[in-house]
């Protein structure tokens, strides 16, 4: 009970209160975001919330024209594999030896590269320019789980865009290898597939970041680093190959390629890509965050 003359804090001449001028005292303390809170929010709102970000990722990567492009040059790269078998005798390169050098040299060092960068720079870029990033009606988002599932959605969808034209490959090779060999080579396959998503993680939160930093010259300055960095620092035998993603995918690969195999443990290897992907997407919910997509 209120007793005259005494005003409850916030309230107007009349004794009514007045919601709105308390709510804008304490502003600043309402906007503080309690990351333990969000988690749980995340978790709580992931079969809805998430599975709307992801499937709104995965689409927009499923019909861009540049999956066109990269999809049909991996189905074009199955003449390299056809032509073999055709032609294979018993002699030169064995087929699960033409697999590894399809898989290290034209797959992880070019076309997955490259992929990345493409769809990986313009993830953002692309969406706030064609003003689509309009999310849920129902409820708002957050900066970093529109970043996390966003991602998500693109490391999976590149992932099996590559993961069936390199199963066609090993295929074909499998037809003209005898069982004892190509049952013995399951087991590598399978790290070799494990191996493509790492990287495929690895390069895209790189390149999302890429985008988000350096908006439109983001794409110039990815296919410099590509090139330069990707390509030739990490064949240069110094320590300065240390610092490049192309390094630690060799020394992860199950048989021995390009001189990396075995330097670095793959626990390290393994724990460096992941621990670039993780610093990569802060690093974009960083830059975004102040951006409003509701």
């Amino acid at each position: 009970m209120q007793g005259p003359g005494v005003r409850v804090q916030g309230a107007g001449p009349d004794g009514r209160g007045q919601g709105s001028g308390f709510r804008g005292q304490n502003s600043g303390y309402e906007k503080r975001i309690d990351p333990v809170a969000k988690l749980k929010d995340m978790i709580k709102y992931m079969p809805t919330k998430g599975r709307t970000l992801v499937e709104m990722s995965v689409k927009n990567v499923l019909y861009d024209r540049k999956t066109l492009v990269f999809f049909g040059l991996s189905m074009f790269l199955l003449v390299i594999p056809g032509y073999w078998a055709y032609t294979y005798d018993g002699t030169g390169i064995n087929g699960l030896g033409l697999f590894v050098m399809i898989m290290m040299l034209v797959y992880l060092q070019f076309i997955v590269l490259y992929a990345c960068l493409l769809f990986g720079a313009s993830l953002f870029a692309e969406e706030e320019e064609n003003k689509t990033l309009t999310y849920l009606t129902s409820r708002p988002v957050s900066t970093f789980e529109l970043v996390v599932y966003k991602y998500i959605g693109f490391v999976v969808s590149v992932f099996v865009m590559f993961l069936v034209p390199l199963l066609l490959t090993f295929s074909i090779i499998a037809t003209h290898t005898s069982y004892s060999l190509t049952s013995d080579f399951m087991f590598e396959l399978g790290q070799y597939i494990g191996l493509m998503f790492v990287a495929i993680a690895a390069w895209g939160a790189l390149f999302m970041f890429f985008g988000v930093f350096f908006k439109k010259y983001s794409l110039m300055v990815g296919l410099l680093y590509a090139l330069l960095w990707e390509t030739f620092v990490a064949n240069i035998g110094t320590s300065i190959k240390y610092a490049t993603v192309n390094y630690y995918i060799r020394s992860l690969a199950p048989v021995p390629f390009g001189g990396a195999a075995g330097e670095t443990p793959w626990g390290q290897a393994l724990a460096a890509m992941i621990g670039l992907a993780v610093v990569c997407i802060l690093l974009t919910w960083y830059f975004q965050r102040g951006k409003d997509y509701n």
